[in-house]
């Protein structure tokens, strides 16, 4: 026995091998995928925001997965499985960063593909103690669980039981009833007649004759065949009688199953054969035959019957009230009763409350809420106790006698009652009533019991996922209330820091004193600090909500890194650091992805190995690897410094949220400790990854790996949605932009950018007066801010390009302004008519720059 299969013993007080063979009674290894149990992992991933969900069956040497979500795995090696050690738990096992597990750090699904960070799971557990395995979340970020996931994953886990057990009892229930359908039709009861034809006297054996309710002396000597044919029930009469007719006229075999009243007044099925012999003038003469009653056998038919119609009703049903329906109306027709249904008790379980139940229209529905006491103290006593209550006949019954009145109200003289108990306490109640009195068979009481356990356990199952639905439900609202939140945040925090950053910048050119000039670039320098914190929050909230929506749009990868290595070349002077790029395989290449986002990550990137590196040089080094597919290639981007490197202990801690390498660096460098966290999310939401090498005192040289489309060879990519001609600007319109801004201080500097860059600006302070301003005069472009009191910006476009297309002009580029920064501004902006977008608050170069781009003028003289 190996130290794993030893602790279990040990801890748990279970051998593996008894484990195993629990298992196995399940016959549930290497099934076929089944919708019931699919939907629970859907469900677990979904209410726990997680992207992988498994329900892992712990076999021999292997955990195989009875259903997945998120991924295509069906089976591992046990040595790497994170559910043998699940399964040692008394319920659940959270692992909030498997790199920091000493069990997982080197297991290979942590350090390569799926890079699982993050599990959660719950144990399969027997009634008898055994666990079976778990259903289990995964995540390739660390986080930690949440309480109400924690609760989640054991009600799911509740749940995958209930399945299973179910599975097992329908297994073992079919093999024994298949056992007892062989005994059925070997040793059922055997009767045997003679029908005298010219004297139309049956004569019968007695078995024969207790079947038809017929004397046995009697039909010793002779009975009219019209006694036997009044035994028969009425519906199958007539049939009967057709199909004798057929064999006497034909002289053939005859057979038929059919229902009569035996002797003891209950309702029989009997398969009988016989053959009608004729005289040599073709006269009838004798129609011998034997009968088998094959009660048991129609009885086992409808049980049987009545099981699949459950299973396959229950499929597709997602409400509570659906399932005890579907059972009632199933138990009701297959036994033909007068009434069913299924209550939830209170829990003193003397009230029940019945939503919906069926009736065959003998009787009126009895929905909604009944006190027991009310059809006798005894009665309600047993049910509280949770008996298995059977009446054949209630009105000479002693445990109703005080219910009589009560009774009589609802119409019913026979019932079988199942009390549903849970820890001691009353839960629910299944019922079957009949209007007549009735000999309630052992097997129809074992139906109605077994019917009532299925529909209980079903319909917690259902309620359960109801309540997930409502919770997954509220989720989202709260997402979308967090989102909103967010984005009025965002707007709230960048409209005024829109006016702080460019108004610092303007002074900054002003001619002001040596220490004047210090204060304004200190100011500019903590509001850019104070924005990309804003921007940092930002995005996180974003990447762990999941509504990060990623562009996929052709760009220029070469042109895209010049524009950063010029920006980054001034920071780099600062510090006295050379700055240089190989990015030969990409020049003249486009590609097709998200280029805000990329651009986003290389920055990031530079910007800290120029922050930390105090002499040497920064480098950046691009390489294009082919893939099996011609039309992708990996695009490896390297950033190299001579900086101070980073200690082997914290290379997975540099990529942490608000965590850096040392806390001595945040005092001397600063920095949130968000961006590496950042840049890894994002790379990876792209199909990508990071990897980082470091020496500690040389360097460290930081790598993506991004895979990337192809796109068509794009001349002039600038021109990509550019929406007018320039020459005819220049020719007839004046080089005038409207402002469309109605916050003051935006106006104050968006202006001064304005005139800086050699424009004339008007201004307008709602989209309506944009409008207005738009119809009656001319400009080259506007910029439109998109959140405005009154007409939005997005109205104010739209009807813009509704009037351009009525009268035929040309498309007037519209530069959309916002300062809510968030996932899907940019859509919302281009999807109403607008040219480009650019987010507050903006840096003058790139308002310049998308000017000159959208509208196809260069900065006037």
């Amino acid at each position: 026995m190996n130290n794993s299969e030893t602790r279990m013993q040990n801890t748990s007080g279970w051998m593996e091998d008894d484990r195993l063979a629990a298992l196995r009674r399940y016959q549930i290894l290497d099934t076929p995928s089944e919708q019931d149990f699919d939907d629970l992992v859907q469900l677990a991933a979904q209410f726990c925001n997680a992207p992988v969900s498994l329900i892992s069956l712990v076999d021999q040497g292997r955990q195989w997965f009875k259903a997945v979500y998120g991924t295509n795995m069906a089976e591992t090696p046990l040595d790497v499985s994170f559910c043998k050690y699940s399964i040692l738990e008394d319920e659940i096992l959270v692992v909030p960063d498997a790199t920091k597990d000493s069990r997982f750090e080197n297991n290979e699904l942590v350090t390569g593909e799926p890079h699982i960070r993050f599990y959660a799971g719950a144990v399969l557990k027997t009634s008898d103690g055994f666990p079976l395995g778990t259903i289990c979340i995964l995540d390739s970020m660390p986080r930690d669980a949440t309480a109400k996931e924690i609760e989640t994953l054991k009600i799911l886990a509740r749940q995958v039981m209930v399945l299973l057990e179910m599975k097992k009892a329908l297994y073992e229930k079919e093999k024994s009833e298949e056992r007892l359908h062989f005994a059925l039709d070997t040793s059922a009861i055997i009767g045997t007649w003679d029908w005298d034809m010219q004297s139309d006297k049956v004569y019968a054996d007695p078995r024969f004759c207790r079947l038809f309710a017929i004397d046995p002396e009697r039909g010793r000597n002779g009975v009219a065949l019209e006694e036997f044919e009044k035994a028969i029930f009425a519906d199958d009469r007539e049939a009967v009688a057709a199909k004798i007719k057929v064999a006497v006229e034909t002289a053939s075999d005859f057979s038929a199953e059919y229902r009569v009243i035996n002797h003891e007044g209950e309702m029989c099925w009997v398969f009988a054969r016989g053959h009608a012999y004729l005289d040599d003038q073709g006269k009838p003469l004798r129609f011998p035959g034997a009968a088998v009653d094959i009660t048991d056998r129609k009885r086992w038919e409808r049980k049987q019957a009545a099981r699949v119609e459950l299973n396959e009703r229950l499929r597709v049903i997602r409400r509570t009230s659906d399932v005890t329906f579907a059972a009632a109306e199933i138990i009701g027709r297959t036994l033909e009763g007068a009434r069913a249904g299924y209550g939830e008790m209170s829990e003193e379980g003397d009230v029940i409350s019945i939503e919906r139940d069926w009736t065959s229209g003998e009787v009126d529905s009895i929905a909604g809420v009944h006190t027991f006491k009310h059809y006798g103290h005894e009665f309600a006593r047993r049910i509280k106790a949770g008996d298995v209550i059977v009446a054949d006949d209630i009105l000479n019954d002693p445990l109703f006698a005080e219910g009589h009145d009560n009774i009589k109200k609802i119409g019913i003289r026979s019932l079988i009652n199942v009390s549903l108990i849970q820890d001691g306490k009353p839960k629910a109640l299944f019922f079957i009533h009949d209007t007549k009195p009735r000999h309630w068979r052992e097997g129809e009481i074992e139906l109605v019991t077994e019917m009532a356990l299925r529909t209980w356990s079903e319909a917690e199952r259902v309620y359960a996922e109801e309540e997930m639905r409502r919770a997954l439900k509220k989720a989202e609202a709260a997402s979308i209330a967090k989102t909103e939140f967010l984005a009025n945040m965002s707007h709230e925090i960048r409209t005024p820091m829109n006016a702080i950053v460019g108004l610092s910048n303007i002074l900054v050119s002003e001619k002001l004193t040596p220490r004047q000039t210090e204060f304004v670039k200190t100011l500019a320098s903590s509001a850019d600090s104070l924005l990309d914190l804003i921007n940092d929050l930002l995005d996180i909230s974003k990447i762990e909500a999941r509504t990060v929506e990623l562009e996929n749009i052709p760009f220029d990868l070469s042109a895209m890194l010049a524009e950063i290595v010029s920006m980054m070349n001034v920071r780099a002077a600062e510090k006295g650091l050379s700055f240089n790029i190989d990015d030969e395989c990409a020049r003249n290449r486009f590609f097709v992805g998200d280029p805000t986002r990329l651009r986003q990550i290389i920055v990031n990137l530079c910007s800290n190995a120029i922050k930390f590196t105090e002499a040497g040089r920064v480098d950046i080094s691009v390489v294009c690897h082919e893939t099996e597919n011609p039309q992708i290639e990996n695009i490896e981007i390297a950033v190299t410094d001579t900086g101070i490197g980073i200690p082997p202990d914290k290379i997975e801690t540099v990529f942490e949220k608000f965590i850096q390498a040392d806390t001595s660096i945040n005092r001397r460098y600063g920095g949130t400790g968000l961006g590496l966290a950042i840049t890894r999310m994002l790379a990876k939401l792209m199909g990508g990854q990071v990897a980082v090498e470091s020496v500690v005192g040389e360097g460290s040289t930081f790598t993506i790996t991004i895979p990337l489309p192809l796109a068509e060879e794009i001349k002039e990519l600038s021109k990509i949605n550019r929406a007018s001609d320039p020459e005819q600007m220049n020719e007839n319109w004046k080089k005038r932009i409207l402002l469309v801004e109605d916050y003051a201080p935006n106006i104050l500097v968006a202006g001064s950018f304005l005139e800086e860059f050699g424009y004339e600006w008007d201004s307008a302070k709602s989209g309506s007066e944009a409008v207005e301003k738009v119809l009656a005069e001319k400009f080259a472009a506007v910029l439109m801010d998109v959140q405005m009191f009154g007409m939005n910006g997005l109205e104010a476009t739209r009807l813009i390009r509704a009037y351009e297309k009525e009268n035929n002009l040309p498309r007037l580029p519209i530069i959309g302004m916002t300062a809510h920064a968030l996932a899907g501004d940019r859509e919302r902006c281009l999807g109403v008519g607008m040219d480009d977008y650019i987010s507050k608050p903006f840096n003058p170069d790139d308002l310049q720059d998308k000017l000159e781009k959208i509208t196809g003028l260069t900065k006037p003289d």
